[in-house]
């Protein structure tokens, strides 16, 4: 089983989301963490979905802190 620590904020997990260091999180970039902690690319598009509340395809750190909730990424992996 896969283990997050909950007690790291979503902006100081932004950084280690988004691999290309562009300032934006990309759904490619969020399946290839969830994919990698053992999650499926299904639970990584609904965890996309709910971060991504604009449907713009670019989530910045801000929408990620603010919709970003890791007490329910155990429902995603």
């Amino acid at each position: 089983a896969v283990h997050y620590d909950l007690t790291i904020p979503p902006e100081e997990l932004f950084p280690y989301f988004d691999a290309d260091n562009d300032g934006v999180l990309t759904l490619v970039e969020l399946e290839d963490v969830v994919t990698f902690t053992g999650g499926t690319v299904e639970s990584a598009r609904a965890l996309y979905a709910l971060i991504d509340l604009a449907g713009s395809g670019a989530v910045s750190p801000q929408q990620f802190a603010a919709n970003f909730h890791p007490n329910g990424i155990s429902a995603f992996a």
